[in-house]
């Protein structure tokens, strides 16, 4: 049987304040903060939805745009 549980409210996070949070961790080196838009970026969700990633370390690419 399908789970019968409330599907959550969108959660709206401020790029700039989740940035600041996660980037001023030791534990963390860079923070990538972007929006998808669908099937032109190749996400199979169809609304325009946000991701945070915050890494250990610099990944090659940002590194050399340093």
């Amino acid at each position: 049987m399908p789970d019968a549980s409330p599907i959550a409210p969108p959660v709206r996070i401020d790029p700039e304040e989740a940035r600041a949070a996660l980037g001023g961790r030791a534990d963390r080196s860079y923070v990538l903060v972007f929006g998808n838009r669908g099937a032109e970026v190749g996400t199979t969700s169809p609304h325009p939805h946000g991701q945070i990633y915050a890494f250990d370390s610099v990944p090659p690419q940002p590194l050399r745009e340093l």
